[in-house]
């Protein structure tokens, strides 16, 4: 069964009210029609690129995060050899935001207004879902929320201009909290610099 839910990929959060930043984590546009490949290639950079309207929801730890693909649509003749193309243009994009965080919240605290309750417990049981289970799923749910938060909560850029001009990326030290953060900016570091290579090693 198809589900429509409510979230706000472009929330713009609040600090004062607890509120947190949308971030697309990673995306897929799906073009249909007549496009060129550097066509899509351009929107898809401009969407994305330092100082674009939509740049503070795509943190620089996940770089080139919008994949695509080109489909292109079937083609009918008319009368008197006219060629024209069966469908229009049009173009889905699909994303995996942490706004998504809001969804879930919102199914665990009306599951926990239910529970407290015991209200329809029974049915479950009847069906042969133990209360252990109900619960067990409730967390899971609670625990995915909570990932997505804490990817809500980083940093945007760990990388900042390098003071002497020379153009290299330079990591920004308050933006890096943990471990994983730190590996991330290391390899990207790395790949940036193009110092990241695949070496061949002579097996003789």
């Amino acid at each position: 069964n198809n589900i429509t839910v409510k979230c706000d990929p472009l929330n713009p959060g609040d600090d004062h009210h607890g509120i947190l930043k949308a971030r697309f984590l990673a995306s897929w546009a799906s073009w249909r029609g007549n496009y060129q490949t550097k066509e899509v290639d351009k929107v898809l950079y401009d969407f994305q690129k330092d100082g674009s309207r939509y740049d503070k929801f795509f943190p620089d730890w996940i770089p080139n995060s919008i994949a695509s693909n080109i489909c292109k649509p079937k083609r009918k003749v008319e009368d008197k050899g006219k060629v024209e193309d069966a469908t229009q243009d049009s173009v889905v994009f699909t994303s995996n935001n942490t706004a998504v965080h809001e969804v879930f919240d919102r199914c665990i605290k009306v599951w926990d207004s239910v529970y407290k309750s015991r209200a329809y417990v029974h049915v479950f049981e009847q069906d042969g879902i133990s209360v252990h289970d109900l619960v067990e799923s409730r967390n899971i749910v609670h625990y995915i929320s909570d990932g997505y938060k804490e990817y809500a909560r980083w940093e945007d850029k760990l990388f900042e201009k390098d003071p002497d001009g020379s153009g290299k990326p330079v990591i920004k030290d308050k933006a890096v909290e943990n471990d994983e953060q730190l590996t991330i900016a290391t390899e990207l570091k790395e790949l940036m610099n193009r110092e990241m290579y695949i070496r061949q090693v002579d097996a003789r």
